[in-house]
């Protein structure tokens, strides 16, 4: 990974996230922390300090690699998509997963946040809605699925990818 400032064009640093592929990254709102993902054979997302570089914790917990990630817009949380068929809720400072979102048959592609609350783009999730407890099926509206802050739920629908 190389940081770049876009203003001179220099290097700010370089790191080895792993000795494998980066499967995902993503920046912090406040621009403080990179979180990225790594190789098909590492489950963990590591967060970097964007001033020095240096590595400044881990979150563990998924099964199988990460596929994408996503802060919420306050920083404190992070959305986390992995192959193990889940979708982690993660609370930043103190590096512990607040839920975890399991149902799908499938390995989980993409979390993406699209609105500011927790609206987020799941692809790769059959239909349905997908709660701590497990799935039930009763699909929202066409390509739309949301974190629900109070409940820690999100609904499922078949989009376009």
């Amino acid at each position: 990974v190389r940081v770049v400032d876009l203003r001179d064009g220099h290097e700010r640093w370089n790191l080895v996230a792993s000795k494998e592929y980066v499967t995902a990254l993503a920046f912090s709102p406040d621009g403080q922390t990179l979180a990225t993902a790594a190789g098909f054979g590492e489950s963990d997302i590591r967060l970097w300090d964007m001033t020095t570089g240096s590595e400044v914790g881990r979150l563990v917990g998924h099964a199988a690699w990460v596929s994408s990630i996503v802060f919420w817009p306050d920083g404190r949380k992070i959305a986390s998509a992995s192959a193990d068929q889940t979708i982690r809720i993660w609370d930043v400072p103190s590096r512990k997963t607040i839920d975890v979102l399991r149902g799908s048959r499938d390995a989980v592609s993409t979390v993406d946040a699209s609105q500011v609350g927790a609206a987020v783009d799941l692809k790769g999730l059959n239909p349905g809605t997908y709660t701590r407890a497990g799935r039930v099926d009763s699909p929202p509206r066409a390509g739309v699925a949301r974190i629900l802050p109070a409940t820690v739920q999100v609904k499922i629908t078949r989009g376009r990818d």
